[in-house]
């Protein structure tokens, strides 16, 4: 049965990477292979062959605690995010995709290539940007640990810290305080007479009652400039508040009852709590969410829209911080939504 993918159009472009299986615990890299298969254990350590096109001479992985068997593979793509600033790529253009269905607790994945100098480092992109997973450098090797797998970068330069996200926090803040400016000079523009009727019935009813029939009527409106500018500028912060309580994330419809669709909802193993933001790719991951969880965990990926007909086969992977990356088993999806729901292992 032919099996397709949501991107099958995506530029990716295979490097004949060589890949080893090797028994459980550290050994010798065993004769290269092009995917291969990954055992549970500790230290299990997976060896790659040369690839001339992007100088690397030799790739290992090592996990850490392989709970649940798999597989794991590397290629190359000439797609992938955007890379951050001050960096450049040093592999021609090309970006190494790690993908693995095995499940486990932390890796390390060495590259040996030509182009690693002392300053180079191996970036990682996952929850939506580039992070440096850089363990050690000696020239011509990189080393990096990782949680998870998706696309990988060989770079150079300096990496900025991305920090933009607080500016405009602190901007908004800031603005609504100049709203009170425009509120005490336009108050002391009228003449005092016109000013004090309103005032004088806002600021201290009580007073203006007691002494009018004592006092000549002259005297009232005399008072009232002197409270009206104070009393003012007050309440005028009060509706700057209202704008700052809003829904952070679109909760995701329920699926209908008939439609080429994949939908689930995704949990932490550990606490059974539903995770918020989780990205869902079909097929192995490449970068792009095609779907993300919503607060209740939630996610719905519409394959007719995609001009998928039913009877093909699918899988999903789940990604996020802190958490072991997720793969389904494949399965079939028909004129019914297919419910497939995602168990995150911190």
């Amino acid at each position: 049965m032919m099996k397709r993918r949501l991107f099958s159009t995506s530029a990716l472009v295979a490097v004949a990477f060589v890949l080893t299986a090797c028994p459980t615990g550290t050994t010798t890299p065993a004769a290269p292979a092009a995917k291969v298969d990954v055992a549970t254990g500790s230290n299990v350590q997976k060896s790659l062959a040369a690839d001339a096109a992007t100088g690397t001479k030799a790739v290992t992985v090592t996990f850490g605690n392989v709970s649940a068997a798999g597989s794991v593979e590397i290629k190359s793509t000439t797609t992938a995010p955007t890379l951050p600033s001050g960096v450049t790529l040093s592999t021609g253009g090309v970006f190494f995709d790690v993908t693995t269905s095995a499940k486990f607790d932390k890796a390390t994945l060495c590259f040996e290539n030509d182009k690693v100098v002392s300053g180079s480092k191996l970036l990682h992109y996952t929850d939506g940007k580039w992070n440096d997973r850089t363990a050690s450098v000696a020239p011509p090797k990189i080393c990096g640990d990782f949680t998870s797998f998706s696309p990988v970068a060989i770079v150079t330069g300096s990496l900025v810290a991305a920090s933009p996200t607080p500016a405009p926090t602190t901007a908004a803040t800031a603005t609504p305080a100049a709203t009170a400016t425009p509120v005490a000079t336009a108050t002391a523009t009228p003449t005092a007479a016109a000013t004090a009727t309103p005032a004088a019935t806002t600021a201290a009813p009580t007073r203006a009652t007691t002494q009018a029939p004592t006092a000549a009527p002259t005297e009232a409106p005399t008072e009232a400039p002197t409270a009206a500018p104070t009393v003012a500028p007050t309440p005028t912060p009060a509706p700057t508040a209202s704008p700052t309580p809003k829904p952070s994330r679109t909760l995701t419809p329920d699926p209908p009852a008939t439609g080429v669709m994949i939908w689930g909802i995704a949990t932490d193993t550990s606490t059974g709590k539903v995770l918020e933001g989780v990205c869902i790719t079909v097929g192995p991951p490449i970068g792009r969410c095609v779907a993300e969880t919503d607060v209740n965990g939630k996610y719905l990926v519409d394959l007719g829209k995609s001009g998928n007909p039913p009877g093909i086969v699918w899988d999903i992977y789940g990604l996020k911080t802190g958490y072991t990356t997720f793969h389904s088993a494949n399965f079939k999806v028909n004129d019914v939504p297919f419910r497939q729901d995602v168990q995150m292992r911190p």
